[in-house]
C-alpha cells in the first residue's frame, strides 16, 4: 500500500452562504493541511448531497486512519488465534478482502 498520510486526521465543519450548498468540510492531519474537502450539494437534483449526508460522510473520512489500524489489528488477531489447518472464519476473510481494497491489492 502506498503510505497514507498518518492520523489522527481532524475535521472541520462549518456553514456556507453560498446558495445549496449548506455546509463544507475539511480533513487535515498534524503534520499537513488539506488531506481533502467536500461539500453538501443540495442544489443538485439528480446527486444530491445533504447536510446531514455530508456530515456523516466527513467524520467517516476523518475516521478512516484508525479504522483502518483498528482492521489491521483484528485480522492480525484472527490469523493468530485460527489453530492450524482451520479454515479461514467469515470475520477474518471478511476483514482480509477489505484490507486488500484499502491497500489497492483489488
Amino acid at each position: 500500500m502506498s503510505k497514507y498520510t498518518q492520523g489522527p486526521w481532524s475535521m472541520e465543519l462549518r456553514k456556507t452562504n453560498h446558495p445549496g450548498v449548506n455546509v463544507a468540510f475539511e480533513i487535515s492531519s498534524n503534520s499537513r493541511v488539506g488531506i481533502c474537502g467536500g461539500q453538501s450539494q443540495e442544489h443538485l437534483s439528480s446527486y444530491k448531497i445533504e447536510e446531514d449526508e455530508c456530515r456523516a460522510n466527513s467524520h467517516l473520512i476523518a475516521a478512516s486512519p484508525e479504522l483502518y489500524e483498528a482492521l489491521k489489528r483484528l485480522h492480525d488477531s484472527c490469523v493468530r488465534l485460527r489453530f492450524d489447518g482451520i479454515k479461514e472464519t467469515d470475520a477474518e476473510a471478511n476483514a482480509r478482502m477489505l484490507l486488500e481494497r484499502l491497500e489497492g491489492l483489488v
